[in-house]
């Protein structure tokens, strides 16, 4: 057994963390999985939230409800910055009906002065980004533009990106893109600004005004996805996102134009996640690491294994874990129980992030699946030949709260074994499954439910089909605060399954909406296939559940045997 006493001294050859001044260095994030009556909280990463009233988190984002003429900021008080590039996905749940509405995304607040993206929709719909300073209350655009062939709708989401770099002067680019559009090429608004007060760094913040003639308040702002990285010099062409080929395989680390870099510029829910945009990032030297095999127990909190290539099952014992940019190739023998190649079960582990690393288990097995556990953010990794591809739920007998995020993961190819001790007719390999617990957020994720025959096992008699793509249900405590949006699902005996009746709960609460759905399930007989399967529908309250859509027409489920949403009773 090996304890990892500090992640400076996990192997030579390697940084453990990268510079605080690199670009691309993440500053802040926060996708908002939990639930707060009265302001924001605290960020998974960048501090907490300034404290407003009509600030409040639910249904995994941060919302602001705003009266006519109202206008309300968050800033992250965690957070000392000079370069910043921050993306964030926003919505307003109405049109006003006069006037407009505003959302904001600071990338520098220095006091009460700002360097900002603002967004101005229009009551007709039209969109404006401009490229903002706020000093001593008054506002001034540096630079704007109406966004031509955009046209808002209430509740459609928007991505908005600031960039803010340099000093004396400072350069402040924005611009503003509808989800699951590409994000454009060029800023659509950008200027520099020399005011004196906001040469200097500063933190991030989000929010939101509404004008005073709309009629129809209050209306609510809601952020989610927040990522803030370090930006790079000013003047620079800013990355964008790499194209997504239709690759079914691991990555390679082959040096191709797919660079971590590119990679953080993705907005969860607006692009498919496939090999190129997962796993160890392309070209990248990894160091060997803990090559015997034996576990790796983590017990120092904020532990950072970083570039490694890793031997042995995780087991994460400790807060502030960070496993990103390495592939893991899990324990050389088949594990006692059920686990994890990274196990988060233990009641020490929280804020642990796994992100940009592959998970292929060198001895695949029927108790080994990818990650397990609570209190864990999955962010853009490759998951494949695992038993499950993730576990989420709370611990057992421990707090109610899982407090996951799993976002931009490719989970493939998982591994069906006959001999499975836990069930007669072979493993039931699920890509997610949710098991208990509050605070889950699945976005953005593409899971392929399909299986290869483990080694020296019967092939399944529903081969190749997995078990359920994404599977909700109770077994560990009820559900609550869950939503699962913008994945791409298929395979399975059902893409995605919602079953209450687990540790006899007599109902569920869950938020499935705006998901892309295949068509290759396991067929029953007849063309009876279950793209989503809910087994009782008077006990299920499924929010979003008629905005889920067939992935290659767009066109919105039904519910019918054909139609893509199927009733047990």
């Amino acid at each position: 057994m090996a304890v990892l006493a500090a992640a400076a001294t996990l192997a030579a050859g390697f940084t453990a963390t990268a510079p605080a001044d690199a670009a691309g260095t993440t500053l802040a994030q926060d996708s908002f999985t939990r639930t707060a009556a009265a302001g924001w909280g605290k960020a998974a990463q960048g501090g907490t939230w300034s404290s407003a009233a009509g600030l409040s988190v639910n249904n995994g984002a941060g919302k602001i409800s705003l009266a006519a003429g109202q206008g309300r900021t968050s800033t992250l008080s965690g957070l000392s910055q000079a370069n910043s590039d921050t993306t964030v996905t926003a919505t307003l749940d109405k049109l006003p009906s006069a006037g407009a509405g505003y959302l904001y995304v600071t990338g520098r607040q220095v006091g009460a002065d700002q360097y900002r993206a603002k967004v101005r929709i229009q009551a007709d719909g039209s969109v404006r980004v401009e490229a903002a300073r706020v000093v001593g209350g008054a506002e001034k655009a540096i630079a704007s533009r109406t966004i031509d062939g955009l046209k808002y709708s209430a509740g459609q989401k928007l991505n908005i990106r600031v960039k803010v770099t340099g000093s004396a002067p400072t350069t402040v680019s924005a611009k503003a893109w509808a989800a699951g559009a590409s994000e454009p090429a060029a800023w659509q608004a950008t200027g520099t600004d020399t005011a004196p007060s906001l040469q200097k760094s500063g933190s991030i913040a989000l929010g939101a005004y509404v004008s005073g003639s709309a009629r129809n308040a209050p209306i609510t702002a809601t952020y989610d996805n927040l990522q803030s990285l370090q930006a790079a010099a000013a003047g620079s062409t800013p990355v964008q996102a790499p194209s997504v080929p239709p690759v079914a395989k691991l990555s390679t680390g082959t040096p191709s134009s797919s660079t971590n870099a590119s990679r953080t510029s993705l907005v969860a829910g607006t692009y498919k996640p496939a090999a190129g945009t997962t796993g160890v990032p392309d070209g990248l030297k990894l160091t060997p690491y803990n090559t015997g095999g034996a576990d790796l127990v983590i017990t120092k909190d904020g532990t950072v294994l970083d570039g490694l290539e890793i031997w042995g099952d995780i087991k994460v014992r400790a807060k502030n874990v960070t496993i990103k940019n390495s592939r893991l190739h899990g324990g050389n023998k088949i594990p006692s129980g059920n686990t994890g190649i990274i196990d988060a079960t233990n009641a020490n582990v929280s804020n642990l992030v796994v992100q940009d690393s592959t998970l292929d288990p060198q001895r695949p097995s029927y108790y080994r699946d990818g990650i397990v556990g609570h209190d864990y953010t999955a962010l853009r990794n490759e998951i494949a030949h695992t038993n499950d591809g993730l576990g989420i739920f709370n611990r057992p007998g421990g707090p109610t709260a899982a407090n996951v995020t799993a976002s931009g993961n490719y989970i493939h190819t998982l591994t069906f074994w006959s001999n499975d001790p836990a069930h007669s007719d072979g493993t039931h390999n699920d890509g997610i499954q949710v098991q208990g617990g509050t605070n889950i957020k699945i976005v953005g994720n593409t899971i392929d439910a399909f299986v290869q025959t483990g080694s020296g096992s019967a092939r399944s008699p529903r081969h190749p089909h997995a078990g359920i793509g994404i599977l909700l249900q109770q077994n560990v405590s009820k559900l609550g605060n869950v939503v699962v949006e913008d994945n791409y699902v298929d395979g399975g005996q059902t893409s995605i399954n919602i079953d209450h009746t687990a540790s006899k709960q007599s109902n569920i609460t869950v938020t499935v909406r705006e998901n892309n759905l295949g068509r290759n399930q396991f067929d029953f007989g007849g063309g009876s296939k279950y793209p989503i399967r809910i087994i009782k529908k008077s006990a299920s309250t499924v929010t979003g559940l008629f905005t889920n859509r067939w992935a290659d027409t767009k066109v919105a489920l039904t519910e019918s045997k054909t139609g893509g949403i199927r009733f047990n009773s």
